[in-house]
């Protein structure tokens, strides 16, 4: 809450990770780390449960440190959020009011059978916003005349009901930059199902994610792979893969590499993650490996 340095993500990450903490008071992080570890926030302080030992968050390993802050910030932009009525400025919340009740002005001397020619003024206002709409079955004019008056009134009703709605969050788009950091390759698996899992509920939630780990790669083509083939498996044979709850359609993922300021695309028609550059060097890893051995003598 100190740090300040201007324009910063760290600075917008660390707004929000302390939004999730007044709101997250309790958290039990065990599915991702593989052993019974929660977290509690005690007189403003963030304390770790670590089979039966009790820490300070800052005097935990560097896995936990990483893990749990981005664990609890997910859990609040994805679910938690929605059950809150989003709070506006009071000066947002006041132009909000005065232009719905303008409007509702308007619609009910409309119903009232009061001639449109005298809304003149608010013809532009009116037609911008059903244009705007379109998309939220509010219909589409060139001029107030287009709809009979009762037609015209209830278009009008329409768009400030669906005007105000457009005030609250509808989804969450998340931006993770190399989720690996500090995480054992199973931990980094974990979490990937786990927030594929978590982002599939009735928002429409996105992620963009940047790494440099191919066990996140991994775990993401089990998730889509899984997807491709979960209609070919016995039910009684779903829940024998770790990754089960996580499958994704390969047609909602796109997966990017950028070589010398160049994207490319790394999946095959299917969506499946084909030869990637994390791929490549791991392979020239085996590979030196590999020729190194051939002069390895064994001197039993």
């Amino acid at each position: 809450s100190k740090y300040n340095e201007g324009n910063n993500v760290l600075l917008y990450f660390a707004y929000d990770w302390s939004e999730a903490k007044e709101d997250i008071k309790k958290l039990d992080i065990s599915n991702l780390l593989s052993r019974e570890v929660s977290y509690e926030n005690i007189n403003d302080k963030d304390y770790i449960f670590d089979n039966g030992s009790k820490l300070l968050l800052t005097n935990a390993s560097s896995g936990v440190q990483s893990v749990l802050p981005l664990y609890q910030t997910i859990i609040y932009m994805l679910s938690n959020l929605y059950k809150k009525q989003r709070a506006l400025s009071p000066s947002k919340e006041m132009a909000r009011k005065d232009f719905a009740n303008e409007m509702i002005m308007v619609a009910n001397r409309i119903a009232d059978g009061e001639n449109i020619s005298n809304f003149k003024k608010y013809s532009n206002i009116l037609i911008s916003m059903f244009k705007m709409l379109e998309s939220y079955d509010v219909k589409a004019i060139n001029k107030l005349s287009d709809l009979l008056p009762k037609e015209l009134s209830h278009n009008i009703y329409e768009a400030v009901h669906v005007m105000y709605r457009l005030f609250n969050y509808h989804y969450t788009q998340l931006f993770i930059e190399e989720p690996e950091q500090n995480l054992f390759p199973d931990t980094q698996q974990e979490f990937v199902y786990w927030l594929l899992e978590i982002m599939q509920n009735d928002k429409k939630h996105a992620a963009i994610i940047t790494t440099h780990s191919p066990y996140i790669l991994f775990a993401l083509n089990n998730c889509m792979m899984g997807g491709l083939v979960k209609d070919n498996i016995p039910k009684e044979e779903v829940s024998d893969f770790v990754s089960h709850s996580a499958w994704i359609n390969p047609k909602l993922v796109s997966v990017f590499e950028l070589d010398n300021g160049t994207l490319r695309r790394v999946q095959d028609e299917d969506g499946i993650i084909e030869d990637n550059y994390l791929n490549t060097a791991y392979k020239k890893n085996s590979e030196e490996y590999l020729e190194l051995l051939n002069y390895y003598e064994d001197e039993e």
